[in-house]
């Protein structure tokens, strides 16, 4: 890992242990360093929640229940002000791309390039592993957000937006329709990963 940071000038590596291997949990180890036999020793810090793994046999109504109060408004806000909930159509990671480059590009400083998702796609058969969704107003898409599925499970990658989204509540949208759509289709558990490392870059 070292190697490859220097190599690619990579000044900070985030390593999620897996939200289904519940015995190496925080909540249920949380002196343990499952990394230590890898190298990892001190630097290693565990957020107090790291992720939150919604249980998708519950109802919509207790999924909606579930939200804070500042997220039911706004996903109310974004149906009122028109936006609709589309998944990718064909022209999915070369639209993703644009949205997230100009979300990047305006709140961290830079960029993945087209290749870091084409090496993604290529690595985990993304024509079955990976899912992109857009909402869009009057047509054009303004957010954007990418999951991965394996087997009963949706796992949220990343997310980004055009500047019109932060007023129309988009990504706030985006979320809960995917949840919504996951629900739908079978899968049993959304786990939305969360992290302390960098704050605000979806």
């Amino acid at each position: 890992v070292d190697d490859l940071a220097r190599a690619n000038r990579i000044d900070v590596v985030e390593i999620r242990m897996t939200e289904n291997c519940e015995s190496l949990s925080p909540q249920r180890r949380p002196h343990a360093n499952p990394l230590h036999t890898v190298g990892v020793y001190e630097q290693v810090s565990v957020p107090p929640r790291m992720v939150a793994l919604l249980d998708l046999d519950r109802s919509e109504a207790e999924l909606r229940s579930a939200l804070d109060e500042d997220c039911r408004s706004a996903v109310n806000k974004a149906r009122k002000m028109g936006l609709a909930f589309r998944s990718d159509s064909g022209e999915g990671l070369d639209l993703y791309h644009r949205i997230h480059t100009d979300s990047w590009n305006r709140t961290a400083g830079h960029a993945h390039a087209r290749e870091h998702f084409e090496g993604m796609y290529r690595m985990l058969d993304g024509e079955k592993t990976i899912r992109l969704f857009f909402a869009e107003r009057d047509g054009e898409a303004i957010a954007a957000v990418m999951h991965h599925v394996y087997k009963d499970s949706v796992f949220y990658y990343g997310g980004c937006s055009l500047e019109a989204a932060k007023t129309l509540k988009g990504n706030n949208f985006l979320l809960y329709e995917s949840i919504m759509w996951a629900k739908a289709e079978g899968y049993k558990t959304f786990c939305v990963g969360l992290s302390d490392c960098c704050p605000g870059i979806s």
